[in-house]
């Protein structure tokens, strides 16, 4: 499985000749993965540091070691110390290669800033929904917490914005930096700091993507939102932030946020398909075709007394919906191409992979809380909240974490998922009936708590990946897992009544 950071070992072979019987090699084999997972990896994790740059992302596409001959009979005691000397050796001439590439034709190592490797994360999950398997966020740290802090440490205009927008529970971090922590927009409106850094290429095309907006909008805080739209254009970033002030310190509650959010909308909308000149038309007319026509006077009136009802040809045209749809959510998940998950054959990992465990409590669950009816699922949206709230107790979803639900929800991965889903206290409250449930029925369990449950089994890492057209979902193995001897149903095979193929698990 996915080490621990602050490095990143996506597939690690170790390829043995031994002179011996078919029954020494299966023996070996063995001793083999204890060495690997006892032994090696510390080994690995020193070298890597020892060439680690003290800033940034160094990427190896591939390393070889040929660590030589060793006795059968000194393998632990001599294979790690050997190993080490020659990762050593072979790193040192490996990244001497520089930019001329590797000998063999591969890619040369890549060293990176930190502010663009979480670009390209953040292009990956614009894209994908899921976050590269590379990245390892810290404890304590979401996505978005992640980047705001990379963003301010690398980006003087961007500390130069402020926003009073309430982040997403799960977008807030003690100690992190947070996109109201800055003075205002006067400074980058007038010049006085330098203009932010402008996106890469393959962010700005993930940007334009068919799902970045929704992606963006929501699973991101519109403070967050604000600071991307003043890497796009500063300028409007700056007006959008001056309409912005205007509307919180007039609107109430509800109606602040929701105007807030279109708004953003909007601007990100200018910013990557339209044009960004004199925004105010457009950018009303965002609160006349997303709320309720009350709500939209209310909002306008904070803004401006005679705000125009809108231009509906200067409109960005994500806005221009039809009256009756206006804060109507999708009845199911966007799919932008369909379940075309780049990292579905290498492995996606997971940190929920436990959630397998609760399979046969599920359509029960769902068809009592109306999710689904008759083997069908009704509310995808509602359900992946709930599949979330089981495995960690958190009520509010970060997308990226949805891989395993999604693929339970006979989703594709790739799918964006509905915005705004809060789980009810009743729903939260089924919830734990049901994992006091699994308890109850798993008796080796005794008195565990349902926080014991999540910790020691549904929070586990895990990778998901596709196999001949069948999806494989590995566990990591853990002490705990003698206790699995004793659960009283399969797990081996899970395939719920709305799923079209079956889920294998290798939980050993």
């Amino acid at each position: 499985m996915q080490p621990s950071a602050p490095h990143s070992i996506l597939r690690q072979y170790v390829e043995v000749r031994m002179a011996g019987s078919e029954a020494e090699a299966l023996a070996l084999q063995g001793r083999l993965a204890g060495l690997c997972a006892q032994w090696l990896t510390p080994v690995i994790e020193r070298a890597l540091e020892r060439c680690c740059p003290p800033r940034g992302v160094l990427r190896i596409e591939r390393l070889e070691v040929d660590a030589g001959s060793v006795a059968l009979g000194r393998l632990e005691q001599d294979l790690p110390a050997l190993l080490e000397r020659c990762l050593d050796q072979a790193l040192g001439v490996h990244l001497a290669g520089g930019a001329g590439g590797a000998a063999d034709g591969r890619a040369a190592p890549r060293h990176i800033g930190l502010a663009q490797a979480l670009d390209e994360a953040l292009a990956h999950f614009l894209r994908y929904g899921t976050l590269p398997a590379a990245l390892h966020l810290a404890a304590g740290m979401d996505f978005e917490a992640t980047l705001l802090a990379a963003w301010s440490a690398d980006g003087g205009a961007l500390a130069a914005l402020d926003s009073a927008a309430t982040a997403p529970a799960w977008a807030a971090a003690p100690g992190a930096p947070t996109a109201g922590q800055a003075a205002g927009p006067s400074a980058l409106a007038s010049g006085q700091v330098a203009a932010p850094p402008a996106p890469t290429a393959d962010l700005m095309a993930a940007l334009r993507g068919s799902s970045a907006l929704r992606r963006l909008c929501g699973q991101f805080s519109t403070g967050f939102q604000l600071l991307l739209l003043a890497r796009l254009s500063p300028a409007l970033a700056a007006a959008l932030q001056a309409s912005l002030a205007q509307l919180r310190a007039r609107a109430q509650g509800a109606t602040a946020e929701a105007g807030a959010r279109l708004l953003c909308r909007a601007g990100l909308e200018l910013a990557l398909h339209g044009r960004v000149g004199d925004a105010r038309l457009p950018l009303h007319g965002a609160l006349w075709r997303g709320l309720p026509e009350q709500a939209a006077r209310a909002a306008l009136a904070a803004l401006h007394p005679a705000a125009p009802r809108g231009d509906r040809g200067r409109a960005p045209a994500v806005l221009r919906a039809p009256p009756g749809e206006r804060g109507r959510p999708a009845a199911r998940p966007d799919v932008a191409r369909g379940d075309e998950h780049p990292d579905r054959r290498h492995g996606i990992y997971l940190d929920n992979a436990g959630l397998v465990l609760l399979h046969p409590f599920l359509p029960r669950l769902f068809d009592a809380l109306g999710f689904s009816q008759e083997g069908r699922l009704l509310r995808p949206g509602r359900a992946l909240a709930l599949l979330y709230f089981l495995a960690s107790g958190r009520p509010s979803t970060p997308e990226y974490a949805l891989a395993l639900p999604k693929l339970l929800c006979a989703l594709p991965l790739t799918a964006t998922v509905e915005d705004g889903v809060v789980l009810t206290a009743a729903e939260c409250a089924e919830a734990e009936a049901l994992l006091a449930a699994v308890i109850g029925h798993w008796t080796a369990l005794r008195n565990t708590s349902p926080d014991g449950l999540r910790g020691a089994f549904l929070l586990r890492a895990g990778k998901l990946s596709e196999r001949a057209g069948e999806w494989l979902l590995q566990v990591e193995p853990q002490t705990a897992d003698i206790l699995l001897g004793d659960l009283p149903w399969g797990i081996s095979a899970v395939r719920l009544p709305w799923m079209e193929r079956i889920l294998w698990v290798e939980w050993t």
